[in-house]
Formats: structure tokens, C-alpha cells, sequence
């Protein structure tokens, strides 16, 4: 996490793990994620990452082929910025 909540990601892109389609390449350099909102806490997974927003709000992107971004979905990837839904 960078400055003021801004989140950043670097490496392999197959599964969305930047919160970008698939079909960006990978990156050798820190690159914001611009869809994420600013965030107070990062955790990052087996490909895939997920945070807990200034607002209070969880989000998840990256690999989901085992639900691991809590949207009740067990799609194979989601590079889209989702928010967790709350039981």
C-alpha cells in the first residue's frame, strides 16, 4: 500500500491478480490500482488480493476458481475490483 491508501501491484497478471483484464501483461514495476478504493489494510493470497477499504468496505480481485474473493461466486478469475458480500 503507498501513499494515502493508494494500492500498487507488480508481477504476473493470469488471473487478474492487478485488478486488470487478463490481457495486460505482467509488470516488472509497481503500477497503482486505479479501480481499488483507498485502503487501510492489504492482504494478498495465492493469486489474488483483497483489502479493507478507508470506508469500511472489504474488496477482493484475482483467482476465485475456489471462492477465495467471498462474492458467492466460484468464477476461475475476476480482474474486476469486487466488493465481498457480507453474510
Amino acid at each position: 500500500m503507498g501513499a494515502l491508501g493508494r494500492v500498487y501491484w507488480w508481477g504476473t497478471n493470469q488471473h487478474g491478480q492487478p485488478g486488470l483484464p487478463v490481457s495486460k501483461p505482467s509488470s516488472a514495476y509497481p503500477t497503482e490500482v486505479a479501480s481499488a478504493p483507498k485502503a487501510v489494510r492489504v492482504t494478498c493470497g495465492n493469486q489474488h488480493t483483497c483489502i479493507i477499504a478507508k470506508d469500511g468496505g472489504v474488496y477482493c480481485w484475482g483467482r476465485n476458481d475456489k471462492g477465495q474473493l467471498g462474492n458467492g461466486k466460484t468464477a476461475t478469475k475476476s480482474p474486476n475490483v469486487t466488493a465481498v458480500n457480507k453474510p
